[in-house]
């Protein structure tokens, strides 16, 4: 087990108007006794529904909380009106648009 982490968050609208951002630094597990507080920002923002996703309710699985210890923050960008430097797409082709999710 490693005790570094990256975690990669991005947007991607259309070819030329994307953002991408990565933190990096120290990951650590968080004990049962803080999970309380540990979750509390994220109460009412969202909930575990992802596991779902394999027909087993969350409580068959087993889970853990970590938290990021961000030393290292990058970010990346691609925006509508800016002049490129080089092409990004695969296929050279400018009108490659990605559909909105």
């Amino acid at each position: 087990m490693t005790d570094l982490a990256s975690l990669t968050a991005f947007e991607l609208r259309k070819r030329h108007d994307w953002k991408s951002g990565v933190a990096t630094g120290p990951i650590r597990r968080i004990p049962d006794g803080d999970l309380t507080e540990a979750a509390a920002p994220f109460s009412g923002v969202g909930e575990e529904t992802a596991l779902e996703a394999f027909n087993k309710p969350i409580s068959a699985y087993e889970t853990d909380w970590y938290e990021l210890d961000v030393r290292e923050l990058t970010a990346r960008g691609l925006f509508p009106g800016v002049k490129r430097t080089n092409d990004c797409s695969p296929s050279g082709n400018e009108s490659d648009d990605v559909p909105a999710q």
